[in-house]
């Protein structure tokens, strides 16, 4: 027996002893969907992305499908580096030249996410592009952002170490626990009050696909009601590129030569991305449309036995793969292509493909089948986008979604000849150098989606294509004539507008469609804001035509805008719709969902919309940023009560504004008194501060409840103006719980107390 058989004999034992044995076949036995207890589905019900060149998931499927890449010279000052650094020359600054970079890294709607400026430029950009890409994927499922508060949603984020906060050190600036590694995940579970587990996991490259994996694994635990996973990798230092090209592992070309003759090295890459996901049985109840199936993840690591830590070890990932199609009960002819990681460096990739030709034919060999040479096919997206690190799963899940709806496989990018040492003849897999149909069979489709990291943590997924059970319920047709009231809002007039012309443009993307279903992700689908603007239409062209219309400034039938008169303007729509869209552009409150019968609900599934048009401004720390916060002083009020011409209120109001400017980094007068707290930022941090500082300048002693209590500035001042007006010792009076005053006049009946020494207990003498 040699070393092979006997380490099979020992995992096969280990598996026996466990306490809940997978169900694992012995060598020989067929292994079929029928004799598997298949794991609970889990599925992707939303998505989104922004990566380099793609301002959304559409525009890089567009990439995809036109062969176009996303890799392009790294623009001058791009990159931060130390000032005393050396440029690098020759060889090494050819390797440092290529990048896949978004146009705007550093943008942020700050005010939509309630941050002040001087806080988002602390704020790691990876945690700003997550905060938005997170509410575009909620959008994208159908869903408000703002009604998954409290709800059992998980959080999973992965991550690398933060180069932003080597920035910040350099300007000499200390963002305090703000920007801690474990705070990136937690501090998004907070915005949108996500009641589930919140993690951040650094696996290094496979991040992102080990957050996929915790997430399967919490939903099918029954833990959390949904998950959201994200990844972000953003480039701002220049030093790692340095480092990685003095390592040889840059391209010195505008690609990646993955499993090619001329591989040398890969090229980096920015990348934000999120999903939200499901179970199966969870997504068919509420309706959801549904992008594909995760039918099997698997993770491991390498262990020793490899040459270094850092590289690939290839019986683990053949282990990782076989578990993984074990587990979901797949037949390994029933995978049509594995979407690799692909380095484009010759040790990554030769272990990658021994990896999945092992996989597969060990896996054959035990289930009795034979496999046709070359029926998997192998690709990469490398090649277009670049390596986006702890992001790099979702460049590769996001293509393998477009290839389930463009019925196509897509080629390795540039590919031409092989590497000498990748030898396909004979072998199951084989490499992908055109793009190659994928037509629709008696069963679903199915992809694996490989990935490692650095460090040793590997990870595989089963990507299914998603099909509708026998009999399920279509979205029916609108009855003739119906009106819908299809809503439509933004924080200002100008972001509606883009918005409506965003739609608009989707509009004219789409064939025939109900309004129905639009309607009703409009109404319960999204969050509401200010400024508003309603349309009234009975079908999808006179939607078209009144959005036309509308965005020409022309008079507009049929349309209701918030502070725009509109008597005459739905003359001729029903009457109960033009009263339902005037109360709404009105901000009046209308229960939406109570307009809709159970019927009519279940009917109109969730679509996919465009999401909300943020309007970014760029925060970024600058020598400026440090010179300001070191000349900062403390707002003093003593200095404020000078000013003999305004009232005390007055007066502590002009002290919050200048404390709460000079802590958020604002301007006094971009200030609005009546706008709440938490909207300019305002954390427990500073809270904290502003009741210290209140204690010792105005000598008001607020508790942390009080601070609750109070939504707004002008608030705030009125109660600690009332709290000036008294005295300190009626203060105390009042502090004294009705327990204590009890007490008290118990131990005054009893005689154990005399009067004068009551009025002291009681602090009135």
């Amino acid at each position: 027996m040699d070393v092979k058989e006997q380490l099979e004999r020992i995992e096969a034992m280990m598996r026996k002893s466990a306490a809940k044995p997978p169900a694992e076949p012995s060598l020989g036995e067929k292994v079929t969907r029928d004799n598997v207890a298949r794991p609970v589905s889990v599925v992707i019900v939303g998505i989104a992305g922004t990566f380099a060149r793609c301002a959304t998931v559409r525009d890089y499927w567009r990439a995809l499908r036109d062969d176009v890449s996303l890799i392009g010279e790294i623009p001058v000052g791009r990159l931060d580096a130390p000032a005393d650094s050396p440029v690098p020359d020759g060889d090494l600054a050819a390797r440092v030249r290529w990048a896949g970079l978004l146009e705007r890294p550093y943008g942020f709607d700050a005010d939509f996410f309630g941050v002040s400026e001087h806080e988002a430029a602390l704020m790691d950009p990876r945690q700003r592009l997550l905060l938005m890409s997170i509410y575009h994927c909620l959008e994208d499922a159908g869903y408000a952002p703002s009604s998954l508060r409290k709800s059992s949603t998980a959080l999973f984020v992965g991550v690398e170490d933060s180069e932003y906060a080597q920035t910040l050190h350099e300007r000499g600036v200390d963002p305090g626990l703000a920007n801690a590694q474990s705070m990136i995940a937690n501090r998004l579970a907070y915005h949108f009050d996500f009641a589930g587990a919140s993690e951040f996991i650094n696996t290094m490259c496979s991040s992102g696909a080990v957050a996929l994996h915790r997430a399967c694994m919490t939903l099918r635990s029954g833990e959390a009601s949904q998950a959201v996973v994200a990844a972000a990798n953003v480039l701002v230092r220049a030093e790692p590129f340095w480092r990685l090209a003095e390592l040889g592992q840059m391209s010195a070309l505008p690609t990646v030569g993955s499993f090619g003759r001329e591989a040398d090295g890969y090229l980096r890459a920015d990348g934000v991305a999120s999903v939200l996901l499901k179970t199966l049985p969870q997504a068919q109840r509420d309706g959801d449309a549904i992008y594909a199936v995760i039918r099997g993840s698997s993770v491991n690591f390498n262990g020793q036995g490899a040459i270094s830590m850092a590289a690939p070890h290839i019986p683990s990932h053949v282990n990782l793969i076989k578990q993984c199609y074990r587990g979901a009960g797949v037949e390994p002819g029933d995978v049509d292509y594995i979407e690799a990681q692909g380095m484009g460096t010759p040790v990554s990739d030769i272990a990658e493909w021994e990896a999945f030709n092992r996989a597969l034919t060990e896996l054959a060999r035990e289930r009795g089948v034979e496999l046709t040479a070359g029926r998997c096919g192998i690709s990469t997206v490398k090649a277009v986008m670049g390596h986006m690190h702890a992001a790099s799963a979702f460049g590769a899940l996001f293509k393998i979604l477009d290839s389930l709806q463009s019925d196509t496989v897509y080629s390795i990018r540039g590919l031409q000849e092989a590497s000498p040492d990748v030898h396909e003849a004979g072998q199951p897999c084989a490499l992908l150098r055109q793009n190659a149909p994928w037509p629709r069979g008696g069963s679903p489709r199915l992809a694996g989606l490989h990935s490692y990291g650095l460090g040793g943590n590997n990870a595989h997924l089963l990507i299914e294509e998603y099909r509708a059970p026998l009999g399920a319920s279509a979205d029916r047709g609108d009855a003739a004539g119906q009106v819908f009231v299809l809503p439509f809002s933004a924080r200002s007039a100008a972001q509606c507008r883009t918005l409506i012309h965003r739609f608009s443009l989707w509009l004219q993307e789409q064939g025939e469609m109900a309004l129905r279903p639009l309607a009703h992700t409009l109404q319960t689908g999204r969050d509401r804001f200010a400024h508003r603007v309603a349309f009234l239409a009975a079908s999808r062209d006179e939607l078209a035509s009144r959005m036309a219309a509308y965005l020409g400034g022309q008079p507009n039938e049929g349309v209701v805008e918030s502070g725009v008169e509109s008597a005459s303007a739905v003359s001729l729509v029903a009457q109960d719709e033009r009263q339902l869209s005037s109360r709404w552009v009105r901000g009046e409150p209308v229960a939406w969902p109570a307009l809709w019968t159970a019927d009519e609900a279940a009917s109109s599934k969730r679509l996919r919309l465009p999401g909300y048009p943020f309007e970014l401004t760029d925060y970024r720390v600058d020598a400026d940023f440090a010179d300001g916060m070191g000349e900062a002083q403390e707002v003093r009020f003593a200095v404020i009560d000078l000013d003999d011409s305004l009232s005390r209120l007055e007066k502590v109001q002009r002290f919050i504004v200048l404390f709460v400017a000079q802590a958020l980094g604002m301007r006094a007068q971009d200030i609005d008194t009546a706008r709440e707290l938490q909207e300019f930022g305002f954390d427990s941090l500073v809270a904290v501060r502003l009741l210290r500082s209140s204690e010792a300048q105005l000598g008001v002693k607020l508790g942390v409840k009080e601070l609750r209590d109070v939504n707004t500035i002008g608030e705030l001042a009125r109660h600690i103006e009332a709290k000036m007006a008294v005295p300190e010792t009626a203060q105390h009076a009042q502090e004294a719980t009705n327990e204590d005053l009890l007490q008290s006049l118990d131990r005054f009946k009893r005689g154990e107390v005399d009067f004068d020494e009551m009025k002291k207990m009681l602090c009135l003498g």
